[in-house]
């Protein structure tokens, strides 16, 4: 008798979906690069691009647990469609479990980062798991100065979403006037679970792995060093912002002060005791009665 073992696929629970248009490439290189030195990962990567670039993401992500789909348009689009029409063919795809959106914009800093995201959102209950930005609104107090201050959340396209998103939002992400994280916020903000482990570098080019704080994934990076610093290469120095020189604030005038005498004789003594100065005034008694004549 012949017994044969078999081995159990347990598939797993989030896929990682990657945009790679022909704009982003360079960025999607040094993403594939950071991925692979984290070494084998459970989490299957689903990556998007056009016809054309297929031979050049496919040895772009050679060795990888990668799926190339070859589903994006040619077309040169105007923002924000260059992020919403790949938004919405990834998402119109990404049909068998919850995914996380991984934009050549975003750097993971973790060999486990999505391990970690996968057991935060099971354990959240939640549709979606993002980090929060602000769309800034201005008003003028009753001093009639105009402030700015943080107005309705919105979710960084950043993040882990569930499947068939197409036949749960209400939202199109085809918009040719608003991005697509802006136009669902009504709809992802009150279901969604606000997590550390996605970060927001804010496009700043100063950005550091020293500023991470518990972050497994940043988003909104601006320029390569902070990949780099994931990757132990060396990385200049964060540059510093420029000195403002503090404008020193002019002196105040001297409030002009004036003296009166109750007579002539008065009047000499002060200027002979004391040296007049530039916003002293001496006034001159004034003579009681009619003027004489002559």
């Amino acid at each position: 008798m012949h017994n044969s073992k078999t081995t159990e696929y347990t598939p797993t629970y989030m896929e990682i979906a990657i945009s790679a248009t022909s704009s982003a490439l360079p960025r999607i290189k040094k993403l594939a690069t950071i991925l692979r030195s984290f070494g084998p990962s459970r989490h299957p990567l689903v990556v998007f691009c056009t016809p054309k670039y297929q031979t050049e993401v496919a040895r772009i992500f050679e060795g990888m647990s990668a799926t190339i789909m070859t589903v994006l348009t040619g077309i040169v689009r105007l923002p924000p469609m260059t992020d919403n029409e790949p938004f919405a063919i990834i998402s119109k795809h990404m049909t068998r479990t919850p995914w996380f959106y991984l934009t050549a914009e975003t750097i993971p800093l973790q060999a486990d980062w999505a391990d970690k995201l996968e057991q935060e959102y099971l354990a959240s209950g939640q549709t979606y798991l993002g980090c929060a930005d602000y769309i800034p609104s201005r008003y003028r107090d009753g001093s009639g100065i105009d402030r700015v201050v943080n107005g309705a959340p919105y979710i960084l396209e950043a993040a882990v979403y569930p499947a068939n998103l197409c036949s749960i939002s209400a939202y199109s992400p085809l918009s040719r006037t608003v991005h697509h994280e802006v136009a669902r916020r009504s709809e992802m903000a009150p279901c969604s679970h606000l997590s550390s482990l996605v970060g927001n570098a804010k496009w700043d080019e100063s950005y550091r792995l020293e500023h991470v704080g518990s972050a497994v994934v940043m988003a909104r990076v601006l320029g390569t060093e902070l990949g780099d610093e994931v990757l132990g290469n060396s990385v200049p120095a964060a540059p510093t912002p420029p000195l403002v020189e503090e404008i020193a604030a002019p002196e105040p005038l001297k409030e002009p002060t004036m003296k009166t005498f109750s007579s002539v004789a008065e009047m000499e003594a002060a200027k002979e005791a004391s040296q007049k100065t530039e916003d002293e005034v001496i006034v001159e008694p004034r003579r009681a009665g009619r003027p004489r004549k002559i």
